[in-house]
């Protein structure tokens, strides 16, 4: 390790769930050691969370794992940088992340992975890559557990709080008419399907709330949503006055997450979000386990709705567990 760097590269997880839990490391970092220049790699997806954050001096970006033109790119101009320290958070040794980490010179290199986790090509140190190894309880929740790199430093932090620093703040139309006591962003899509909600799911949500605060103004998140294209116009007679949501930048999320007084989500990305800035929430996910415990907010006010044998609880229970929920956010 370096007696005096000056210079430090995070290469971080794409998710931008994930980089959210990774903030209290750079802010922890920035405020022991305020003279270290802080970069971070991470996806298109991921960096604009990043935007204005002041313990950062620069975001790059990473479109893919493999070597593109981009990537080559991006690796000549990481090589210009001239790092102390290169800290890599992704915990698994892909072998086109590897042999970036060899392009970029001859750096510090740090790996941080589960306890006894071994690679199926390999483990990290039969790359000889890595300069130092750092085991970290992966049962631990995941803000912690990322934060154990900061032991080559000699930092220790229970500072778990997220950020999130954004520009300028969207303006939320509502539609005409009375002002709504309760806004609410309803955000149930998601990558997989088995994390999702059906549309019949959905419209439970949708009848619940209605009933149980008949004055609330919904903004629907429509990204990720596999049944909407078919769906759309039956939705919008089952819950009129909607507000659809096709198209939302990372930005326009953040916004519509700090302006909601309520977030109900299926998507650990945006109650990240809401956990950062300040937002009650109702969290739904297929099941309740160690795993998903691990990427449950650490703090702020919450409720979480899970089913069993993998799948999200049926309509009955969802809606009786929602109405609850209500109850306590309002």
């Amino acid at each position: 390790m370096p007696s005096r760097p000056t210079r430090v590269l995070f290469w971080c997880h794409p998710g931008m769930g994930d980089i959210i839990l990774t903030t209290p490391i750079f802010r922890s970092l920035k405020q022991s050691r305020p003279e270290l220049a802080i970069d971070v790699v991470t996806s298109p997806t991921a960096a604009p969370i990043l935007d204005h954050n002041p313990n950062l001096r620069r975001v790059w970006q990473s479109r893919s794992v493999g070597l593109s033109a981009h990537e080559l790119t991006l690796v000549r101009q990481l090589r210009r940088e001239q790092y102390d320290v290169i800290v890599d958070l992704c915990h698994r040794a892909n072998p086109m992340r590897l042999l970036k980490m060899r392009l970029l010179g001859d750096r510090y290199r740090v790996f941080l992975r589960h306890k006894n986790s071994e690679s199926k090509r390999g483990s990290a140190e039969t790359w000889n890559v890595y300069d130092k190894i750092v085991e970290a309880d992966n049962s631990e929740h995941f803000a912690k557990y990322q934060a154990s790199c900061l032991s080559i430093f000699g930092i220790e932090t229970s500072d778990e709080r997220y950020e999130i620093f954004t520009g300028m703040e969207l303006q939320c139309v509502v539609p005409d008419g009375t002002p709504p006591s309760l806004r609410v962003l309803l955000n149930v899509g998601g990558k997989r399907r088995s994390n999702s909600l059906s549309f019949d799911q959905t419209r439970h949500v949708l009848r619940t709330i209605r009933q149980e605060v008949p004055g609330a103004i919904i903004f629907f998140n429509a990204h990720n949503v596999h049944w909407f294209a078919q769906k759309k116009e039956e939705l919008q007679r089952e819950a009129g006055g909607i507000v659809v949501l096709t198209r939302i930048t990372v930005s326009d999320l953040v916004s519509r997450v700090k302006s909601a007084d309520l977030v109900v989500t299926t998507d650990t990305g945006t109650c990240h979000v809401a956990t950062a800035v300040g937002a009650k929430q109702i969290i739904l996910s297929s099941i309740r386990n160690a795993e998903t415990q691990r990427f449950l907010p650490s703090y702020g006010w919450y409720r979480h709705l899970s089913g069993e044998e993998a799948e999200l609880p049926d309509a009955e229970i969802l809606t009786r567990h929602l109405r609850a929920a209500l109850a306590s956010a309002c």
